[in-house]
Formats: C-alpha cells, sequence, structure tokens
C-alpha cells in the first residue's frame, strides 16, 4: 500500500491501540482509501465532519459506519461524545479497529480520540492530551475542545 495515501489522509493508529485518525477520504481516492482501511483491519468509521458524504460508500464497502456532526474547529456535546464512544465501543466488541475523521483529521478527530484514550488508560484530561500530540503529532485541539475535554473528563487541569 502506497505511503502516499496514509500521508494525504494523515491516517496512523493512536499507539497499539485499535483506534487510528485520519483526515476525510476523497471521492476520487475512495476505492483505494478503503483497501488502505481493510488492509490495516479497519472495520468501523466514525464520521465528525458536518455533513455525511461518504457513509453510504462506507456501508456499501462494507464498514460500520456512525455521524456523528461536529462543527469544524468545536468540541461535540456531551451528548455526541457519548454516542461516538458508544460506537468505538461497540465495533471494538465486534473486534474491528475503528478509523475516526473529521476533515484534516486534527481537532474534531483529536477531541475523539483524546476522550477514548483517557478513558482506556485512566488519564487525566491534561495526561490524555499531552499523551495524545506524542502519539499523533499533528493533534491540533482548540482552546474549546481543550476545555470540552477537562469537563467531559473531570479534570480541572
Amino acid at each position: 500500500m502506497s505511503t502516499d495515501i496514509i500521508k494525504e489522509l494523515r491516517f496512523g493508529f493512536i499507539g497499539d491501540h485499535p483506534l487510528a485518525g485520519m483526515g476525510e477520504p476523497w471521492a476520487s481516492k475512495m476505492e483505494t482509501t478503503h483497501e488502505l482501511l481493510r488492509s490495516k483491519g479497519i472495520g468501523g468509521i466514525l464520521t465528525l465532519t458536518e455533513d455525511d458524504l461518504y457513509g453510504p460508500k462506507h456501508i456499501d464497502a462494507g464498514f460500520l459506519h456512525f455521524h456523528e456532526p461536529v462543527n469544524d474547529c468545536e468540541p461535540p456535546t456531551q451528548e455526541g461524545m457519548d454516542r461516538a464512544l458508544a460506537f468505538i465501543g461497540q465495533c471494538l466488541d465486534q473486534g474491528a479497529k475503528v478509523a475516526v475523521h473529521c476533515f484534516e483529521g486534527r481537532g474534531r478527530t483529536g477531541t475523539i480520540l483524546t476522550a477514548w484514550l483517557a478513558k482506556k488508560e485512566s488519564l487525566s484530561a491534561h495526561e490524555a492530551i499531552l499523551r495524545i500530540h506524542e502519539l499523533r503529532w499533528h493533534t491540533v485541539l482548540t482552546p474549546s475542545q481543550r476545555q470540552f475535554l477537562s469537563t467531559y473528563l473531570g479534570d480541572s487541569h
């Protein structure tokens, strides 16, 4: 599999965990994207963009798919985070690794990955934010996303 598509998508797992982040797939490269995801053992796709442009294509290609719309540069709602984490949990329970994506795979994606990592590794929001930056260097969390994580995870750091 070409490393070009991996770089274009900013695809990468968070450490050894079965959860990956990426940017939005391109319509012209959807088949290549699906091949990449399958080759990495991905069975579920969580879409965080405002519009779900490719959900039906993911489902038709055999992936589990869930759309939780989040505005660009913003955090999800608490209920939205709960739904996103529940979808990830359902996929993992079925043995499917999960790819989370927004448009660029940085902020909204990073927010979901950070919350999951905090819960998985019993980290505070502050610790999880530091850890996600170690594991996924291009994660960029806005102040509102950081504040959301602190509140959501019950952390005052």
